[in-house]
């Protein structure tokens, strides 16, 4: 199927279906190379987080990803009971707790990464860094347009 007819322009629909299909081929990519360490899409978008901030308060996650608090916290329980992530009291604020990261985490999650990385080489092996790059830009800036929208 074409995507793009200079005639006729691009269509909505048409870039809904395209959207879909690589929304769905990054989601089995990732389901897959995640399924042999037990976690989801939604696990390692918190992991990652978690990792990269080092510290950081439920109600901050929830305000980065765009989510109500309650989800956060089942997803969190999950990675808590995988022992991949901690909670602990906030020095500065004791009615607030912080998570981070467990050593076994910190040693997990760069194999992780590596290891999905990998998987996506196919999927993105006729791209070129430029145009990824630009493929994310436009996802951010449809994101955030999607905040302004609401």
């Amino acid at each position: 199927m074409e995507f793009y007819d200079p005639k006729k322009g691009l269509s909505t629909y048409n870039t809904g279906i395209i959207q879909a299909k690589a929304y769905r081929a990054m989601r089995i990519t990732l389901t897959s190379g995640l399924k042999k360490y037990g976690l989801s899409m939604s696990e390692w978008a918190l992991l990652g987080t978690i990792y990269d901030k080092k510290f950081v308060k439920y109600s901050e996650l929830a305000d980065l990803l765009e989510v109500k608090a309650p989800l956060i916290t089942k997803i969190v329980d999950g990675l808590i009971d995988k022992e991949l992530v901690s909670s602990i009291k906030d020095k500065d604020d004791k009615r607030s707790k912080l998570l981070t990261v467990t050593p076994k985490a910190l040693g997990l999650i760069p194999t992780i990464e590596k290891e999905v990385k990998e998987r996506t080489k196919n999927l993105i092996s006729d791209i070129t860094h430029p145009e990824l790059l630009i493929y994310v830009k436009v996802l951010h800036s449809l994101a955030s347009n999607l905040k302004e929208v609401k």
